[in-house]
């Protein structure tokens, strides 16, 4: 009987434990948005002084629409969407079929081709940005 409460009370322990992690976690994920959304209802001034302040003195809700109206969101969008579109294409057919050939052909090479492969996709997409921006910089 004492062992069994005991295990019941370690286990209570630990769930509160793993609650307490998890909830501490979930608090410091969610304050850069809770912080963004704040600051984006403050003046300019407000937003850049220091000590900086949490809550605003007075909410500006024009800040979001200057922020719609000074950039083209449409043409943005438009751009985003061919660009995946085309990306997810690609992606698609040239995976199937390097797929199907290290599945089912053997030929000489077929796993430094594959450790090459799954170098590639163990790379963060990070590295790309800056050849991607080049890339598209020189298109326009």
């Amino acid at each position: 009987m004492n062992q069994e409460a005991s295990l019941r009370r370690s286990r209570a322990i630990g769930k509160g434990l793993t609650y307490f992690f998890l909830i501490t976690g979930s608090l410091i994920m969610i304050f850069p948005f809770v912080w963004m959304i704040l600051t984006s209802l403050k003046t300019l001034s407000e937003s850049m002084q220091i000590p900086p302040t949490i809550l605003p003195a007075k909410p500006v809700f024009e800040n979001f629409t200057y922020a719609v109206t000074s950039l083209p969101f449409v043409n943005l969008y438009i751009n985003t969407i061919v660009l995946i579109f085309f990306r997810v294409l690609c992606a698609i057919a040239f995976s199937s079929m390097a797929g199907y050939a290290f599945a089912k052909l053997r030929f000489r090479g077929k796993g430094l081709l594959f450790g090459l492969v799954l170098v590639q996709m163990m790379m963060p997409s990070q590295i790309f940005i800056i050849p991607q921006y080049q890339m598209l910089a020189a298109l326009s």
